[in-house]
């Protein structure tokens, strides 16, 4: 809104602000682009999601996510797995509008491969807004995780599944239906 006011030019003030940051003013300089930049600025924040300060990281990726999600999905997909819940989360959020450039192998693949709760649990989140016949098969195999926390969570998601079953009538395709007999059988369900 402020970026828009007649002979305030807040989008030149935060590059600025960004070019002569300390790390005091670092957070505010890059929450203050992103608010009121382009497209073209998310590159300048690209530099700040691998510095060791969490906040920081966080922030980049919001602001990111605000002007520039699609081309920078890879960005997002590499910090679902950070090992500070809110950067994570942060990811999470921006890939959960991306979902449909995700597949739930690949998610799977996250969800496997790294034991952090809060990474399994923001992995689950996405897996969950897959589409229907894609995200059940997951979902069975992480109810039978051995984190009760995510395996708790897994199964909510399912019920949630179970209570949506009719709200949308499209068919699984045979990959699906293989994965899904073959991730019930392998958990103990069904």
């Amino acid at each position: 809104m402020m970026a828009k006011v007649p002979g305030i030019q807040l989008r030149e003030f935060y590059r600025n602000m960004l070019a002569d940051s300390n790390r005091t003013s670092l957070s505010p300089a890059i929450s203050g682009l992103g608010e009121t930049g382009i497209p073209g600025d998310a590159p300048l924040m690209l530099a700040h999601v691998s510095l060791p300060t969490p906040r920081i990281r966080r922030v980049a990726l919001r602001a990111i996510a605000r002007l520039q999600l699609e081309e920078h999905a890879a960005v997002f997909q590499q910090h679902l797995v950070d090992e500070s819940p809110a950067v994570s989360r942060e990811a999470m959020k921006a890939l959960s509008k991306l979902v449909h450039i995700l597949t739930g192998e690949e998610l799977w693949r996250v969800f496997s491969n790294y034991s952090l709760t809060h990474v399994q649990r923001h992995v689950l989140f996405l897996i969950a807004r897959l589409s229907k016949w894609e995200s059940i098969a997951y979902l069975i195999a992480a109810a039978a995780a051995d984190n009760e926390e995510v395996a708790s969570l897994a199964q909510r998601y399912i019920q949630r599944w179970i209570a949506r079953f009719n709200s949308s009538f499209t068919s699984p395709t045979d990959s699906q239906l293989l994965r899904s007999r073959r991730r019930s059988t392998n958990t103990g369900f069904f």
